[in-house]
């Protein structure tokens, strides 16, 4: 079959076609029965009917729909657009960077080639990705995912999710749920989420981060950086056989830390609890990044002075108490370890612990700065110095490791300042300058602000500085949270760095006088563009400035900001993280990543393609142009893609999201909530919930999931499907696909041809204008046409089918239905069940089909057919003709010249008013005439070959044809059949 550039309407079930489309789209409406498709090496688009149909693509970028039933979805070459719809689908994406959705049911989803999207949707899922760097989210439902060769990003939303990254550095998010995440070959980032996960690295140099909950760390081969996170979390760097030096950072709760083979670090922190480390050997380290230890002894603890380490050992288990507060008194830190040590086993260097062969006595340490700011420092090289006239002091320490820390302290800048360069108005600071003079890092200053900066001058690689200079600056009670979640952000960060990057950390604090209560103008930091493989790392804590103070940030990689303040962006990709305050964060025109933390944030970009999250809070997240994920988070949020082709989810809380312009994907996500596509062809999700779900201007295809929904179409030619619930959909303007999906749904067409279908459940469903199809499907259903030539299926059970205004076809199917033709010439077939059928306006055509039928011819000349079973037909005004079919049936034609025909069974026929013909065949039976009158015009039609005599019986007249078949006129006398001319005008052969 060739479409042309027209759009063909399939109605066909049980069969297999291939057709050469040329952008044709092909809706499949079979009722019942399979679909077997192929497309051709268009773009096509096709639509599975209400059963298990299998459907190929073909080359071209082509949209597949599965529809009801368990469909099979292949999208061939091309950038396909796949979508499962209900029941359990499986979909191939084949070549090209596919998009795929599973929606209802539990779902096989390969991408297989190209980067993929892949998202599960409801129910328990199977994603695979295949080649190439996919993007899977698994949402609502325990998913599998796989993520293939390339660099995917895997996201597993809710529930239980089990995620295998497969080959290469795989981004992994389990969120929600008690998780498995497996990086397996690669450098890969991990990321359990809420709930206690499971989390191996497999091979390479993995980053794996707990998050919250109890959960279990692995790992594996390659020099691994593994964070607990909040809970009493389990640490395992890899086996004792392997030789990989592993960083183990157990974070908040009581953790057990086991490094494995190689030269491990175990880090420790005052607020992290007691952990336990169960395999220390000689070259392990333990690293508190709280102080710097210069005296170590056997001792229990109790009373010790600050920088000291004192070990005990009972029971087969070793002890360390830190301390490293002024003065003495009881440890600071506390640190367990398998095994029976004494002090003699163990080196202080600075702030790190170290375990060594035994050498029968203490060992001197030898002091050493840990790189922080109250460290001993040397002599100032250059204490002081002008900078755009403010007097600037900047002290330098050297430590013992190699690395230098530089504390640059800028006074609050005045108005009397002399400016000597940069923007007038502002006190411009070089913060970091290259060996070759090139600034890299600088500070702009408005009147009435200063500035501190802390860091190490030596580039760093590791996540420990990073989370160091965050648990620093979230030290204040309730801010436990923040710090989990910021240095969760600067993992992530750290994740995407490519092999062999410089970073330099820095801890920035703006100052303001006391009782300050705004600021100016803008706090401007700024780095340099296309530093290649150095990057800066910024912790900035605006908490002492006033509420909405603006700072914007320049060339910035990444920058972790504490306090309520609002953050602009300029040029470069940058990653900024928020804490519990409420921010606002909005950057600039490249690729960034916003994290609003807690509180009630309002997070944009203007342009790029953008990764917006709102996180906890009630925020507001707008994309702006160019691609954008946007992100609600937990809470009550309002989200906007704005231009571009965007991915916006609402995810917890009772949100507002909307697509905005081109073609976007909108989930709600739990909870109520409103969804709105906009300008161009969207995807629309309502997920749990009362949702809203409206599609705007577009081709939109919208699905209010799970809850009791209310879905719009609006323009353009929609497909939206109400999903499980009791739900109301709108198709609006153009040719909508219109579903009920689960539950009992009120449906509507609106303008336009449209397909509107009911589904299981009690459904009400309006064509309303256009030439439309309806279904019932499952349950008891009412549909009304509207205006057009419509064509209804009422479906099983017992409905109420109307076709309304225009020449409608309608069809009850199972059940015991009631047709209504409405205004127009219409059609109607009861077909199974015993139905009511009523013509109304209109010369219609009605057939009872099976079942004891009552039909209604209404007005106008019509044809009634009683079919199969002991039927009851009515022609009421009009020339009706009426057809008894099998069974034993009564026929009344009622006002007009009407034509009836018993046909098979013993029949009783009512002429009515008017000059009625009744024929009989060969096989007829045995009939009654109630109201036979000569003298109204009435008459008797035979077959040819059919002969007759007449016999009289008591007050009737018996007419017995030559087959056996007869026909009684009651009340009728031989003289009635006589007057007039004669027998030859009373019988008319046929």
């Amino acid at each position: 079959m060739n479409g042309g550039a027209a759009a063909t309407l399939l109605d066909t079930s049980n069969v297999a076609l291939s057709i050469d489309t040329h952008g044709v789209g092909i809706a499949w409406t079979g009722e019942t029965g399979t679909v077997n498709f192929t497309g051709g090496n268009l773009s096509d688009m096709l639509l599975g009917g209400f059963d298990n149909d299998t459907i190929f693509g073909g080359s071209g970028g082509d949209t597949l729909y599965g529809a009801s039933g368990g469909d099979s979805l292949v999208g061939g070459s091309g950038n396909d657009r796949l979508s499962g719809n209900e029941d359990n689908d499986t979909l191939w994406g084949n070549e090209g960077a596919d998009t795929l959705y599973g929606n209802a049911g539990d779902d096989s989803i390969f991408g297989n080639e190209g980067a993929d999207s892949v998202y599960g949707n409801a129910g328990n899922d199977y994603l695979f990705g295949g080649d190439g760097n996919d993007s899977m989210l698994g949402q609502s439902g325990g998913d599998w995912m796989e993520g293939g060769a390339g660099a995917d990003r895997l996201i597993g939303n809710e529930d239980n999710d089990t995620i295998y990254g497969n080959d290469d550095a795989d981004t992994i998010y389990g969120n929600a749920g008690i998780d498995s995440l497996f990086g397996d070959g690669g450098d890969d980032w991990l990321s359990g989420g809420s709930a206690g996960d499971w989390l191996s690295g497999g091979s390479g140099g993995d980053l794996l981060y707990g998050n919250e909950d109890n959960d279990t760390l692995y790992g594996g081969g390659g020099d691994d950086s593994i964070y607990g996170g909040d809970g009493n979390d389990s640490l395992i760097g890899g086996s004792a056989g392997e030789s990989n030096a592993d960083t183990l950072i157990g974070g908040l709760g009581n953790d057990t830390l086991t490094g494995g083979g190689g030269n491990d670090i175990f880090d420790v922190l005052t607020t992290d609890g007691i952990d336990l480390i169960t395999d220390m050997e000689n070259g392990d380290a333990i690293r508190d990044t709280g102080g710097t230890f210069t005296s170590l002894s056997d001792g229990d603890g109790a009373n010790i002075a600050s920088g000291t380490v004192e070990v005990a050992s009972s029971g087969g288990e070793t002890t360390l108490y830190l301390r490293y507060t002024a003065g003495t008194g009881a440890a600071d830190t506390t640190v367990k370890l398998t095994g029976t040590f004494a002090a003699d086993r163990f080196s202080a260097s600075g702030n790190a612990i170290t375990m060594v062969a035994a050498s029968g006595g203490t060992p001197t340490p030898t002091p050493t700065p840990s790189g922080g700011g109250d460290d001993t420092s040397t002599t100032p090289t250059t204490p002081t110095q002008t900078v755009d006239g403010l007097v600037v002091t900047q002290e330098t320490v050297s430590n013992s490791n190699g690395t230098t820390t530089s504390v640059f302290t800028v006074p609050i800048s005045t108005e009397s300042r002399t400016e000597d360069r940069g923007t007038s108005g502002r006190a411009d600071i070089p913060l970091v300058t290259s060996a070759t003079g090139t600034t890299q890092l600088e500070a702009g200053l408005p009147t009435g602000v200063g500035l501190r900066v802390e860091t190490t001058t030596t580039g760093q690689t590791g996540l420990q500085e990073l989370i160091q200079a965050i648990e620093a600056r979230t030290t204040q009670s309730g801010q436990s949270a923040d710090r989990t979640f910021m240095s969760g952000v600067g993992s992530t960060f750290l994740g995407a760095l490519p092999t062999g990057t410089s970073l330099t950390v820095r801890t920035v604090i703006p100052t303001v006088a006391s009782g300050t209560t705004s600021v100016s103008s803008p706090i401007v930091i700024s780095g340099a563009a296309n530093q290649g493989t150095q990057q800066e790392a910024l912790v900035i804590d605006a908490s002492g400035l006033p509420s909405g103070t603006i700072i914007q940030l320049d060339n910035v990689e990444f920058a972790a900001v504490v306090g309520a303040v609002r953050i602009t962006g300029g040029a470069g990709s940058q990653m900024v993280s928020g804490d519990s305050g409420n921010q606002i964060m909005v950057l600039g025109a490249d690729d960034d990543t916003l994290r609003g933390g807690g509180g009630d944030d309002q997070i944009g970009s203007l342009e790029g393609s953008d990764w917006l999250y709102g996180d906890d809070g009630a925020d507001t997240v707008t994309g702006g142009v160019g691609n954008d994920y946007v992100y609600g988070g937990t809470g009550s949020d309002l989200q906007n893609g704005n231009q571009g082709d965007d991915l916006v989810y609402g995810n917890q809380g009772a949100d507002t999201v909307r697509g905005g312009q081109d073609n976007d994907t909108v989930y709600g996500g739990q909870n109520d909530d409103q969804v709105y596509g906009d300008i161009g062809a969207d995807r629309l999700f309502g997920d749990d919930g009362a949702d809203t779900v409206s599609g705007g201007a577009g081709a939109d295809v919208g699905n209010g999931n799970q809850g009791n929904d209310l879905v719009y179409g609006n323009q353009g030619n929609d497909t939206v499907n109400g999903g499980q619930g009791n739900d109301t959909v709108y198709g609006g303007q153009n040719d909508d696909q219109v579903y009920g999906d689960l539950g009992d749904d009120r449906l509507f067409g609106d303008d336009g041809a449209d397909t509107v279908s009911g589904g299981a459940g009690a459904d009400v469903a309006n064509g309303n204008q256009g030439d439309d199809l309806l279904y019932g499907n499952q349950g008891n259903d009412t549909l009304n046409g509207g205006a057009g030539a419509d064509t209804l299926y009422g479906g099983q059970s017992d409905d109420q089918v109307s076709g309304d205004l225009g020449d409608d076809r309608l069809f009850g199917d199972e059940g015991a239905d009631t047709l209504s033709g409405g205004g127009g010439n219409d059609s109607l077939s009861g077909n199974a069940g015993d139905d009511r059928l009523l013509g109304e306006d209109g010369t219609d055509t009605l057939s009872g089909g099976d079942g004891a039928d009552t039909l209604y011819g209404g007005q106008n000349d019509d044809q009634i057919s009683g079919d199969l079973g002991a039927d009851r037909l009515f022609g009421d005004d009009g020339a009706d003709t009426l057809s008894g079919g099998a069974g034993n049936d009564e026929l009344a034609g009622n006002a007009g010249n009407d034509r009836l025909l018993g046909e098979a069974g013993d029949d009783t026929l009512y002429g009515g008013d008017g000059a009625d013909l009744f024929v009989f065949r060969a096989g007829d039976g045995r009939d009654v005439i109630q109201d036979f009158k000569v003298a109204d015009g009435d008459r008797i039609g035979l077959a040819n070959g059919v002969e007759y005599s007449l016999r009289l019986d008591s007050d009737d007249v018996a007419i017995t044809f030559s087959d056996g078949g007869e026909v009684t006129l009651t009340g009728v006398k031989i003289g009635d059949l006589l007057n007039g001319a004669g027998l030859d005008d009373l019988f008319l052969r046929m």
